[in-house]
């Protein structure tokens, strides 16, 4: 039966937000693709129409082509899955942003048991006042549903110590927002892993800084390696886990050793990220790796990633060794900077918004969600206005013949050692 004859049907848990540089289609398993503007009210009359017939934007051999790559990124399909994709449309537009932020970064509480050395929120065993009420965290919650973010990632201190963790998993999903939990896998029990998993989390990164009793102990004090290794492989059998390496100088031996226990755990994803000198890692900068190290490690990756394949997915920033990728295609030719305060943005437990959970200062403090909307801070906030608008760098970017490509890198990694915004990022290993 040919195709304009067949019933369209979408696949679950579909985005599909209208930017000024196209349609962001974002899927609940991590894809994600940009479509056309010209067809945003075409895919609307697929979801009500279940056919290309008469469909606006898809006729002719344009639209059949179209409708062959929906079909082909299987966002589209021919099985009715009773889908409800969602279409939204912000009024806000800017050219230096996105409409509203694709992923929140929220840590729900300083509390924690463990006492890491690199903790950038300088989390410990203690309650702290002033946290977010329930309330006032449901709220912020439908507006990120309301306007379109598709993740909302819950840190902390840890989450599992968080009293209204399931509460809040179980809210994100009704109003149709994936969560995804950043833990350090400690206090996972069969018991909880079944209530999170009812509750609706599909996605869990837990921090791994080693792959030996000692190495892991020095940096995760508190922590039990192979406590957590047992509690990994429980999670994988019911999550899209990721392990998450913050790697310095105490571990950066082990690297290709984390990997290998990764995969042997079941996770799926292997996130390696540089060591940042903010919170507790503020003092600790002699543990900042030398260019050449972390320049070892990628060409260890390159090798490793044919080693193994699928088994597991290796994911760091790149650019910060070989810069050949342009950092957000759509950012003004003449600006310059990363995805904080553009499509990102994180919230810590007291609703203070900032570009990103890296860039917790106070003179970059965008606003307070106890005050106002979350948009209303996205839309007005000075702090961002002058993230977003940066023309000119400082130190080696001003002149590098990669900026073109990079933007200059993570600003908050310029800001942590100058405190300027708009200088180089410490951690580029291009000379």
């Amino acid at each position: 039966m040919s195709k304009d004859k067949q019933k369209i049907y979408f696949q679950k848990s579909l985005l599909f937000r209208k930017e000024h540089f196209g349609i962001l289609a974002l899927l609940c398993d991590g894809r994600r693709y940009q479509l056309d503007n010209n067809y945003f009210e075409s895919l609307k009359f697929l979801f009500k129409k279940h056919t290309i017939n008469n469909c606006p934007g898809l006729s002719g051999e344009t639209g059949k082509a179209f409708l062959d790559y929906l079909i082909n990124k299987k966002i589209v399909g021919f099985e009715d899955k009773k889908a409800k994709p969602r279409f939204i449309e912000n009024n806000y537009i800017s050219k230096d942003c996105i409409t509203f932020p694709r992923t929140v970064y929220w840590e729900c509480s300083r509390k924690c048991n463990f006492n890491c050395i690199h903790c950038y929120s300088s989390s410990e065993n203690i309650l702290f006042d002033g946290e977010l009420s329930l309330v006032q965290v449901k709220k912020m919650i439908r507006e990120l549903s309301l306007r379109g973010t598709e993740f909302l990632s819950i840190g902390g201190g840890e989450p599992l110590m968080y009293s209204h963790i399931i509460e809040v998993i179980k809210y994100a999903t009704k109003y149709s927002v994936s969560i995804e939990i950043s833990t350090n896998a400690s206090l996972v029990t069969d018991d909880y892993i079944l209530q999170l998993k009812k509750a609706g989390l599909i996605f869990v990164q837990v921090s791994l800084d080693g792959a030996s009793e000692e190495i892991y102990s020095k940096i995760r004090r508190g922590g039990k390696l192979s406590l957590v290794v047992e509690n990994i492989k429980k999670l994988s059998k019911h999550f899209v886990v990721s392990t998450c390496m913050v790697v310095n100088k105490i571990n950066y031996g082990e690297v290709e050793a984390v990997i290998d226990l990764s995969v042997s755990c079941g996770a799926t994803y292997f996130r390696l990220i540089p060591f940042m000198e903010v919170g507790r890692a503020s003092t600790m900068q002699k543990l900042q790796l030398e260019k050449s190290e972390f320049q070892k490690i990628y060409q260890m990756i390159l090798y490793k990633r044919k080693e193994i394949g699928t088994k597991i997915y290796i994911q760091l920033n790149e650019n910060l060794v070989i810069p050949n990728k342009k950092n957000i295609s759509w950012m003004p030719e003449n600006h310059y900077g990363c995805s904080a305060g553009r499509t990102t943005c994180g919230i810590d437990p007291y609703g203070n918004v900032y570009p990103c959970s890296f860039m917790i200062f106070d003179k970059l403090i965008c606003g307070n969600i106890k005050d106002t909307t979350l948009l209303e801070i996205w839309k007005e906030s000075p702090v961002l206005k002058m993230l977003r608008s940066i023309s000119k760098l400082k130190g080696k970017c001003a002149k590098c013949q990669h900026l073109d490509l990079c933007r200059g890198g993570c600003r908050a990694a310029a800001y942590l050692k100058k405190c300027d915004i708009r200088d180089a990022d410490y951690m580029c290993s291009i000379k």
